[in-house]
């Protein structure tokens, strides 16, 4: 037997609408979710269940399972914690919540069986059995990441505004920052040193006269320790030969000796 779920009801319809379009929960219309989500929503479900009982006690799967006893089952359970938890604001999940509702088959939940019925139960479940209210997180966009980079989308949003209405608080985006390169200035360098303390020319003429005179002594002391060491050089090697010399000359007298 094929089910036939009534269609939406415009005044619920209509502000769930507004919030899966605009992507966003007004979370400062404080009557909007006490007054008229919430009695529609489980009225909603309500109604669900009630035309769920005209319809097959079981099916093929899940195997075994009463299906009516496990569709109120799952009603009870997300029409308590809805009544109990967030009697002030809607669950943060309030987007995915909206698009379930607004239209189930485009959610891939067609509500023609039993079976069908209680997957989408199931899925609301998931969606609603949570702790936390949207008033618990920062002002909830749904907005993508391209989306972001518009200040005109998301100035609004911040705001809790609607759309047309301006903000004086400046919103700053990826593009906006700011991408100037970093500017070097070769003074500050100077400053750190001290012969560059001054920005008189003739100072600076000066400084760059001590620093070549300091390269010159340094470069003559150096020649004079290399011609320090090649002196050296010389006179170990002229002491050589002279010793040499005498070791021979004594060798010869020594043979002169023993021929006589």
């Amino acid at each position: 037997m094929t089910l036939c779920i009534p269609s939406l009801d415009e005044e619920l319809s209509r502000p769930l609408q507004e919030i899966v379009e605009d992507r966003k929960f007004d979370k400062y219309k404080d009557d909007l979710w006490k007054k008229e989500l919430l009695p529609k929503i489980i009225s909603r479900l309500d109604l669900i269940v009630e035309m769920s009982k005209t319809g097959e006690q079981y099916g093929k799967r899940p195997q075994g399972v009463e299906l009516h006893k496990a569709i109120s089952d799952a009603n009870v359970k997300i029409c308590r914690h809805i009544e109990e938890t967030f009697q002030n604001g809607p669950p943060y999940t309030i987007l995915r919540l909206a698009e379930l509702l607004l239209d189930s088959g485009r959610e891939g939940y067609h509500l023609i069986n039993n079976v069908e019925i209680l997957k989408y139960l199931n899925s609301l479940c998931k969606v609603v059995l949570v702790s936390s209210e949207i008033l618990d997180f920062p002002p909830t966009t749904f907005l993508s990441e391209e989306s972001l980079e518009n200040t005109e989308l998301i100035e609004p949003f911040l705001r809790g505004l609607g759309k047309g209405e301006k903000t004086s608080v400046p919103i700053e985006t990826r593009e906006s920052k700011n991408t100037e390169p970093i500017k070097s200035d070769s003074s500050e360098l100077r400053s750190s040193d001290p012969e560059f303390e001054s920005s008189d020319p003739q100072t600076l003429r000066e400084s760059e006269l001590n620093g070549l005179k300091r390269l010159n002594i340094s470069n003559e002391s150096v020649t004079k320790r290399m011609k320090g060491n090649e002196t050296e050089t010389e006179t170990d090697d002229s002491n050589g030969t002279t010793s040499e010399e005498n070791d021979s000359t004594r060798k010869g007298n020594d043979i002169d000796r023993s021929e006589v």
